[in-house]
């Protein structure tokens, strides 16, 4: 089969800022402190709880800094800051996981670094504990772009299939996964038939390729097992009660080149994109580089963005600056000269109703989001706001362009208070 090319690789930036809270659990404790040499893949955070998912340095240098920072999702994180010195030397402790059991896989999976790679943090610590247990029978890999700016994930499967295969055919000899799906755009039909080349060539004889209407992004791990499977999973149930995990084809990959090379995840690949920008590009820039480090990267800009965005159409969020480091769950750059008729500013909203057309759990995200406004938790736990499974499709929909998906998160930790 064919081989592609899409990306370009960054250099490394003079400092890296590296979040303590990448893996969608508790903040991590940095393991360094000022003045301290790090390497490449180097544990420099860790979780107490979950001891074998640290937080890895991207690059090689000196610790300058441990501070708390506010990172692009408003909230204040704990960070890493390091002066780099180029050379990229790996960490001594680096080496190919040896599996020789399903404890081995799941562990190795853990170490990749790819906990919380996607916005939804897909392959959560949750969904390793039901793999150790037996419980999960069934695994769809979700592959359809959750956005209209990039084509990440078919880029993937066209450029290196191998990291996603390597991953499969270990999870079918060491895990009691009997089924696997891969979910494509209907419209991606050469990475749909890379797949199934790869599958039938590494005699993956129990994995479906599945393409799935592009009309718009399934989101909610519910919606993606009805549009694979038929299966219809109760709203107050989660998926994996019916022994099935879903992930994405971005985990499946860099879980892949941990198998491969040992390197867990230090680096991200992602699109730079918008009228702002001098050129547009598909790169791969270590985390914790700066968004300025990673516009200059693409030959800076044309003029001073007037609307910037960290993410796509479904949890893309509007960001004031470029100082932000880069994040493992971020995939999406887009910067504009001026109004974008895809990413307008918010209006009041129209009650046209949308968002409760489209939700998956049948809840009514105007009506929440009023709740939210108002403060009003009663309303907010009347409403099931509990059930909301974060799938973006509201924030989609939406013609006013409410961050409904983002707003109901929030809501949901005051309603948990």
């Amino acid at each position: 089969m064919e081989t592609f090319n899409f990306k370009e690789t960054m250099p490394v930036p003079a400092q890296v800022r590296i979040s303590m809270s990448q893996n969608i659990i508790d903040d991590c404790e940095p393991l360094v402190k000022v003045g301290d040499h790090v390497r490449v893949g180097q544990d420099i955070g860790l979780d107490k709880k979950f001891p074998d998912m640290p937080i890895y340095s991207s690059v090689s240098g000196t610790v300058a800094a441990i501070e708390n920072y506010q990172m692009a999702s408003g909230l204040t994180s704990n960070t890493v800051l390091i002066d780099t010195d180029g050379k990229q030397e790996p960490s001594p402790d680096l080496g190919t996981p040896k599996i020789s059991s399903k404890e081995d896989l799941v562990k190795a999976i853990r170490k990749s670094g790819t906990i919380g790679t996607a916005g939804a943090a897909f392959l959560n610590h949750v969904n390793m504990d039901d793999l150790l247990s037996g419980k999960i029978d069934t695994l769809i890999i979700n592959g359809t772009e959750y956005n209209r700016y990039s084509d990440l994930e078919r880029h993937m499967i066209l450029e290196n299939s191998d990291n996603i295969i390597k991953t499969i055919s270990c999870m079918d000899r060491f895990l009691d996964i009997k089924k696997y799906y891969i979910c494509l755009d209907s419209s991606e039909k050469d990475a749909a038939a890379k797949m199934k080349y790869e599958t039938r060539h590494n005699d993956l004889y129990n994995v479906d390729v599945v393409t799935l209407a592009d009309n718009c992004p399934p989101g909610s791990d519910r919606v993606i097992l009805y549009e694979t499977t038929g299966e219809i999973a109760p709203p107050s149930s989660l998926v994996e009660d019916l022994g099935v995990a879903v992930t994405n084809i971005n985990s499946m990959y860099y879980i892949g080149e941990y198998l491969r090379t040992g390197m867990p995840l230090v680096s991200k690949r992602l699109v730079v994109k918008g009228s702002a920008y001098r050129k547009e590009k598909e790169i791969i820039a270590p985390l914790g580089a700066s968004i300025a480090d990673i516009s200059d990267f693409c030959g800076g800009y044309t003029s001073k963005p007037q609307k910037m965005y960290l993410g796509g159409a479904m949890l893309g969020r509007h960001i004031d600056s470029d100082k932000y480091p880069l994040e493992k769950n971020n995939n999406l750059i887009l910067a504009y000269l001026e109004d974008h008729p895809g990413l307008r500013e918010e209006i009041d909203c129209e009650d046209c109703k949308r968002c409760q057309h489209v939700c998956p759990e049948g809840l009514l995200p105007h009506k929440l989001y009023e709740a939210f406004e108002n403060k009003d938790i009663a309303t907010l736990k009347k409403l099931d706001i509990e059930k909301c499974s974060s799938c973006g499709r509201c924030s989609f929909v939406c013609p006013a362009r409410k961050p409904l998906t983002f707003l109901h998160d929030v809501a949901k930790s005051y309603v948990r208070e």
